[in-house]
């Protein structure tokens, strides 16, 4: 009876354990996707909309996107001369990012797609390539 009795306890410390690692392992892994940083807005506008590695179509995609999700980023945009795209860099603290950043072709986006960035999520616009939205070559 003794012996039924310890494996009963070892059975059920056995599981309380496995069970305590397994949160503590969702607990470490299930961080935030997105970083709401901003201070630049905008909408997806495909399903799904790819999020790149690098500001390239051919570059591996680390994410995908609903259809009117919102993303921030750093205001920045990027000109991919090879392809002719431009890419706003989004902020991302997911998996295979990019120094925090993630890409997304502008065409993809609500604002993007008319070549205006809005700062703050307000509304408050202005064009990619200028001063306050900066278009890098890459």
């Amino acid at each position: 009876m003794r012996k039924i009795l310890r494996r009963l306890r070892l059975i059920a410390l056995t599981g309380a354990v496995a069970t305590g690692l397994g949160l503590g392992a969702m607990a470490v892994t299930a961080t935030p996707a997105f970083a709401a940083n901003g201070p630049c807005h905008d909408l997806t506008i495909a399903q799904p909309t790819p999020l790149h590695f690098n500001p390239s179509d051919s570059s591996p995609t680390v994410k995908f996107l609903p259809n009117q999700y919102t993303v921030t980023g750093s205001c920045a945009y990027l000109n991919n001369l090879s392809e002719n795209r431009w890419y706003m860099q989004v902020n991302y603290i997911g998996p295979n990012n990019n120094g925090g950043y993630g890409y997304i072709w502008v065409q993809r986006l609500n604002f993007g797609a008319m070549h205006l960035c809005d700062v703050s999520s307000e509304f408050n616009f202005f064009s990619i390539g200028s001063g306050t939205c900066p278009l890098y070559a890459y």
